[in-house]
């Protein structure tokens, strides 16, 4: 794939890595996994569907938030974050072998996936899953659910700002402007008051 000369080179290499990876890692169309994506420089609407998306988002992160709390008690139990950290991803694998087997059903026969000639970055995310499991649940007794929550979401606005503004593996790019850049100043304010 080749880029124009008026892209600026964040543009260039989020293109060029897409690129590579709808012709050597065959991923899922990038178009419909974010079709919500707008161009540089302009919004999308707040239609329905952002609302519902952005809702649904809410709703696990309510449980995601209990996650921790649920960790640190079988930690207590095992002996440490490792092993309910392990324990915890086990059953979660569990249930989704048992969802994608249900879903292939569904589905039907489809073509192997071509696991050689995918990116080395589509395989980091279990490793990066099991770094916040084991960290939250080390870290859960000391700061409480609500700081820790907090310190989470504001680590995450600082890293998606970053990853948006670049277009990082192949999304669209979304650039940091000032009212972007207030979410995670005023998620740290959030962070100290919920020391207060």
């Amino acid at each position: 794939m080749r880029s124009s000369s008026r892209d600026g080179p964040p543009r260039r290499v989020a293109t060029i890595a897409a690129g590579r990876v709808g012709a050597r890692g065959r991923l899922p169309d990038r178009r419909g996994c974010v079709k919500t994506g707008e161009p540089l420089g302009r919004r999308s609407p707040l239609t329905p569907l952002i609302w519902i998306a952005a809702l649904c988002v809410v709703a696990a992160g309510m449980a995601l938030s209990t996650q921790a709390p649920v960790n640190a008690a079988l930690a207590r139990l095992l002996g440490g974050p490792l092993p309910a950290a392990s324990v915890s991803f086990g059953v979660g694998l569990v249930i989704l072998i048992a969802a994608t087997g249900l879903q292939a059903l569904a589905a039907g026969p489809r073509a192997a996936p071509d696991f050689a000639g995918a990116p080395w970055w589509v395989w980091i995310g279990g490793v990066l899953g099991a770094v916040y499991v084991v960290t939250i649940t080390a870290t859960v007794g000391t700061l409480g659910v609500l700081t820790l929550v907090a310190a989470t979401v504001l680590g995450q606005l600082i890293g998606a700002l970053v990853l948006d503004a670049v277009g990082a593996f192949g999304l669209p790019q979304r650039p940091i402007t000032w009212t972007r850049a207030l979410a995670p100043v005023l998620v740290a304010g959030g962070l100290v008051l919920s020391r207060a």
